[in-house]
């Protein structure tokens, strides 16, 4: 360096002063002697009266080797009169100014240039004999001795006492080597606050006497301040040298700044508030000095902390004081380390200015001390002290995110410089830490999940100001391309777009002209991005450490329930080892678990993403309504078929994020409550409007995960609580209109994902529609109750079967001797297999019980779509071979050891399908019922009215009711058994190629030329939209009806008839019987569907009109039905014996419309008949008299 250092320039001002001491002693006569310094200043000093001064009567110990204050002595005195007058004593005469100057200073600097006064007031003050010999030589001998320190010399004397070499003080200080051991900063500091002392004591003594002269002389002295300030820059650079080697391990430079800045500043040890006002005042205009001064400071601070954790004094009080300085915190982000741009994914939390404070957390996965500190043995703990445990935890965790937004928040507002450089740090570290998103990632080489999730919280803070929605149109959908975005998204998957098309959208906002993003737009998207990469990520591995943690338990359970088995075995003490072990672990992995749950299910932090995503959400309604107006006017659904642009490019982890928190909410967040203390009407709106409209959303799975949502919130949470959506979702509009034919047609659409796993998807995601009933509409929906029948099939069969073997396993089990018998292999693998198949029944039991109850309500809400000829049969005949499972001579091999661990109720499953087939109780599902030779016996029914009237599951009046039904049933069983010999053996050609059966209404496929039932194809239609014959793209509209095959068909069916008929003519007459009933029905002919009776299919001889369905039907039949039903069988509306049957007249409506056409046909009927015999007999030369009677 140019310049000395201040050693060097003590040196030279050194020489310069014995200099001059020789140049005067060789000008003096020789007779004189040479007196000492101290003896030629009391020579020269004249005789004047001095102002007395108090005496100090403290002596010091000699081992300090410092200088012994005088005492003086008083002359005795004669003796006096025993009781002498007392006299009052004379008031001590008022301190000159130039001596509380000299004090005043003095008491400054703690240096004297009086002898005399080393020790004075007991602190010990350095006798700058240097400076005393220099003023000797430079004042005239009238100067009052001993020299007083003035305002004039305060800046040479402050000179002379850091002139001072604390390595070599040399002779004449060697006493004072204790106090020159001081660090310079620190003694500095010390002389600023002492000024501060005196500035504020001048000020509250108030004394008149020199008012005016102390106080402006109060104000030189504490002018002073800035002086020391000034000096604090070069001693924040100083070299080692200034540093005695006693004191080689206090910190040099600006870190001795470090250990201030880690305590309070109200205490002696911290850094002045005023102190630092000052500096900041001196050096404001100054664009590098307090980066010089405090960044190395903010550097060793932040290392400091960097190794610790919350259960140490992990946060330095004085950080947000001096960020509360506009000039200091708009310096931060220029500081080298603010953000470092070699730093990588994982160390930017260390290597940054603020990352070490950033990431102090609870995770374990950070800093497991912390769980382990807070949760150890809490096995034998009780919950109120975990609980408080919990709660301390969070209560740390909200202090440090609250103190981190202050900084941030500080350096923001402090200058745009500040707010930009905030900015860029936030989004460097976004960038860096991408691979957090990625399902497989090896978490060492990314962020920490404290580190992203206090990031995250800061921002939420950010955000707080708009979360009402209020400046919801500050927000700009259109941020993302620009070229001013900090985020980069443009290669994540969209919502609803492919990749080319984003590039070139991507691209295309790449070339607008630059504008200046709002702050609001910029802390939304940096909000959203780090909710992404942090604490969403830490949910979904909380699901996954969730799974670790219980197969570790379990596994440790398997072990010590094992343990009697290999207790007498050679290994036992290697398995006791290891079974210690893996107890340790599942201790320590419980510890983990408290920590992790003290950190994601804080009811505050899930709030305050609930809010944010709140806005999220209102904010992605408003850019798909095509009148922009929401929230302040209801969007309108179902939403236009062109998908807006600006929400079709955003990427996909916007709603993925949404639905992962509410579902986590949903599982884990009960007890937290985060539901009831925010509005949920957003939520609805969301979930309904993408339901309603679901081309919107590309990705299947994160539409089933918003019925999965409503899944969580709907179901009962127990004793009559109802679930937290419940009233929510029977008030709101938007869900009484659309929500029910939204999940019912999703319900049909996640029959096919895309993924490899759909067979198994959409039965989880099915079940979750199931739990979400509590808006009902009676639309029309065959395509919803075609999936759910195959559902409810497979569903059934797989729970059943799997609890079949699970009875065979157990048996084999419980019979010790034969299984003792059996090597050990065979009996692990047989156990192994046990378990598989436990774990598998629990799921499909659970997935076929709500199958089957929504099944069993939406029966009981609306019978006509259950009732269409592609469902009836196939429902009949499910429903049959289910009843034969649960009651057929197989049931004993569904007895399980504790059926309630695979949700196994049969006699609720039972009742269940009891209700169904009750409340399906029509002619058409009684037909149907009858059509089912494989499974259909009326013994089953038989059984189960026992069962049920047994357990009291059912009444007298239901089980007479099960009755009436199967007696419908054995008729109509009859009939078809006598229509198929009627029939006779069906051609090939008139076969249903798929179920094999008469084709009534025959259609030609276009794409096969197939000629199939226009039922069967409707139901394949259902669940598949190809051709069953070739795979090619089928739709009903496409098929073609074949005329020709039908009318084949009736020609066919015609002949049968009468060739039937004639068998039985002959029959009779062989027998001698009357022919006339087959006479009859032979004149008569086809009789059109209008005429027959809509319950047994024959012609009706009094029709009569149900008042409640509007049904025609004979009045013979509707009697016998109401012996045994009292509901209309067609909409199940009340029809009492007393509505019908008043007395003996029946009270229905004669439909005399339909008995006279019923009437004119028959009449029509015999006419053609008896032409056609007329003309019959006159081709064949007979009497046509015959016939006329």
């Amino acid at each position: 360096m140019d310049d000395p250092t201040p050693f060097s320039d003590a040196e030279k001002i050194r020489l310069k002063r014995l200099a001059k001491l020789r140049q005067q002693e060789e000008s003096q006569p020789p007779s004189s002697s040479a007196p000492s310094a101290s003896s030629s200043a009391s020579a020269s000093r004249p005789a004047q009266p001095l102002a007395p001064k108090p005496v100090l009567q403290e002596a010091v110990p000699a081992s300090t080797g410092s200088r012994v204050t005088k005492v003086e002595s008083k002359p005795t005195t004669p003796a006096v009169t025993p009781a002498p007058t007392p006299t009052p004593k004379p008031a001590a005469p008022a301190k000159s100014f130039e001596d509380w100057q000299n004090e005043a200073l003095s008491r400054i600097l703690q240096v004297t240039l009086n002898p005399d006064a080393v020790s004075k007031g007991g602190v010990r003050h350095i006798y700058l004999i240097t400076l005393a010999v220099e003023l000797e030589c430079e004042t005239s001998a009238d100067t009052p001795r001993p020299f007083r320190i003035t305002a004039d010399i305060f800046d040479k004397t402050l000179i002379a006492r850091l002139s001072i070499d604390p390595n070599n003080p040399g002779d004449e200080y060697a006493e004072f080597a204790a106090e020159l051991r001081v660090p310079l900063f620190e003694y500095m500091l010390s002389c600023w606050r002492r000024v501060q002392e005196i500035r504020k004591g001048m000020w509250s003594r108030q004394r008149v006497p020199n008012e005016p002269g102390r106080i402006s002389a109060a104000d030189r002295c504490a002018g002073q301040d800035q002086g020391i300030a000034r000096l604090v820059r070069r001693v924040g650079v100083a070299d080692a040298g200034h540093v005695s080697a006693s004191a080689a391990d206090v910190p040099l430079g600006s870190e001795q700044l470090v250990p201030r800045l880690l305590v309070d500043t109200d205490t002696a040890e911290g850094l002045p508030d005023e102190f630092f006002k000052e500096m900041v005042a001196r050096f404001k205009d100054e664009d590098d000095a307090l980066a010089q001064i405090f960044g190395p400071a903010l550097t060793g601070l932040s290392g400091r902390i960097r190794g610790e954790t919350i259960l140490g004094d992990y946060w330095p009080p004085a950080l947000t004081m001096l960020t509360e300085h506009k000039n200091f915190a708009s310096v931060l982000p220029s500081l080298p380390n603010w953000d470092p741009a070699f730093s990588t994914p994982r160390t930017i939390e260390l290597m940054s200015l603020l990352g070490p404070f950033f990431r102090l957390s609870v995770f374990p996965d950070d800093q497991p001390s912390v769980a382990e500190n807070y949760f150890a043995n809490s096995e034998g703990r009780n919950k109120a002290d975990i609980d408080s445990a919990i709660t301390s935890l969070r209560g740390t965790v909200r202090t440090i995110q609250n103190n981190l937004f202050g900084i941030l928040n500080n350096i923001v507002r402090a200058s745009p410089t500040g707010k930009d450089g905030v900015l860029s740090y936030l989004a460097s570290v976004a960038r860096k830490n991408e691979k957090r998103a990625q399902m497989q990632v090896d978490r060492q080489t990314v962020a920490t999940d404290g580190f992203m999730g206090n990031l995250a919280a800061v921002l939420l803070n950010f955000c707080n100001p708009f979360m009402d929605a209020s400046k919801i149109d500050r927000i700009d959908p259109d941020y993302l391309r620009t070229p001013q975005s900090r985020i980069d998204v443009s290669k994540d998957t969209k919502i609803n777009a492919t990749q080319e098309e984003s590039d070139a959208y991507y691209k295309e906002g790449a070339a607008q002209p630059d504008r200046n993003p709002h702050f609001i737009t910029e802390s939304f998207f940096l909000a959203l991005t780090f909710l992404h990469y942090g604490p969403i990520r830490s949910l979904v591995n909380y699901n996954d450490f969730l799974r670790s943690y219980n197969d570790c338990k379990n596994q440790y359970q398997r072990m010590k329930d094992e343990q009697p088995r290999w207790a007498n075995l050679p290994q036992v003490a290697m398995n006791e080892t290891i079974l210690k072990r893996m107890k340790d672990q599942v201790e320590k992995l419980l510890c983990h678990k408290l920590a992790l749950d003290a950190a994601l299910q804080d009811p505050e932090f899930l709030s305050h993403m609930m809010r944010f995503y709140n806005l999220v959400m209102t904010w992605l309604v408003r850019l798909v309504d095509p009148k922009g107006g929401h929230p302040s006017q209801a969007v309108g659904l179902p939403l236009p078929n062109e998908i807006p642009k600006l929400f079709a490019m955003l990427p996909e982890w916007i709603i993925e994020d949404i639905v992962e928190f509410f579902i986590f909410v949903g599982k884990f967040g009960y007890e937290s409550r985060v539901m009831r203390m925010n509005s949920k009407d957003e939520l609805v709106t969301f979930a309904v409007t993408f339901l309603r409209s679901s081309k919107y959303i590309k990705n299947p799975y994160l539409k089933a995960k918003l019925v999965e949502i409503f899944f969580y919130f709907t179901y009962p949470l127990g004793k009559g609580i109802p679930g937290e959506l419940d009233v929510t979702l029977n008030s709101h509009a938007l869900a009484l209109d659309h929500l029910v034919p939204a999940i019912m047609a999703f319900y049909v659409e996640v029959e096919q994902t895309g993924a490899s796993s759909q067979f198994y998807d959409k039965f989880n995601i099915r079940y979750n529609i199931s739990q979400s009933r509590n808006c009902r509409n009676p639309e029309s929906f065959t395509r919803f109750v075609n999936m759910l029948m195959s559902d409810v099939t497979y569903l059934l069969d797989e729970s059943l079967t799997k609890l079949a073997e699970i009875h065979r396993i157990q048996s084999e089990m419980g019979d010790t001797a034969a299984w003792e018998a059996q090597t050990q292999q065979h009996r692990q693998e047989r156990e192994s297999y046990l378990r598989t198949l436990e774990r598998q029944a629990q799921s499909y039991v659970a997935l076929g019980n709500e199958t089957v109850h929504m099944l069993q309500y939406l029966t009981a809400e609306v019978v006509e779509p259950f009732m269409s000829p592609e469902i009836v049969e196939r429902l009949a005949a499910m429903l049959d071979y289910n009843l034969a499972q649960l009651v057929g001579p197989k049931c004993m091999e569904l007895k399980v050891k504790n059926p309630e661990k695979y949700h196994f109720r049969p006699r609720d499953l039972l009742g269940e399908l009891i209700d169904i087939y009750l409340h399906l109780n029509c002619p058409d599902f009684v037909i149907a019922v009858a059509r089912d030779e494989r499974s259909y016996k009326k013994e089953w029914f038989r059984k189960a009215s026992g069962i049920l009237l047994k357990y009291g599951l059912k009444d007298n009046d239901a089980i007479a009711t099960l009755e009436k039904f199967v007696s419908d049933v054995e008729v109509a069983v009859q009939s078809g058994i006598e229509e198929e010999e009627a029939l006779g053996d069906v051609p090939d050609d008139f076969l249903d190629p798929i179920f094999f059966t008469l084709m009534k209404d025959p259609v030609k496929l276009p794409t096969s030329g197939t000629t199939v039932d226009r039922s069967t194809i409707r139901t394949h239609l259902l669940g598949d939209t190809r051709d069953p014959f070739n795979r090619a793209p089928l739709s009903m509209e496409m098929v073609v009806p074949d005329d020709e095959m039908k009318e084949r068909i009736r020609i066919w069916k015609d002949e049968q008839r009468r060739t039937r008929r004639q068998q039985r003519l002959a029959a009779l007459q062989d027998e001698g019987g009357d022919p006339s009933g087959i006479e009859e029905e032979e004149a008569l002919g086809d009789v059109p569907d209008d005429f027959l009776d809509p319950i047994f299919f024959t012609l009706m001889k009094d029709p009569v009109k149900l008042p409640t369905s509007g049904t025609t039907v004979d009045r013979s039949t509707i009697r016998s039905h109401l012996l045994g039903d009292t509901c209309d069988p067609f909409n199940r509306a009340p029809l009492s014996i007393e509505m019908v049957v008043p007395g003996t007249n029946i009270s229905t409506i004669p439909d005399d419309e339909m008995k006279e056409r019923i009437r004119i046909w028959k009449d029509e009927q015999r006419r053609t008949r008896r032409q056609q015999r007329l003309a019959a007999l006159q081709g064949e030369g007979g009497d046509p008299m015959d016939t006329s009677a």
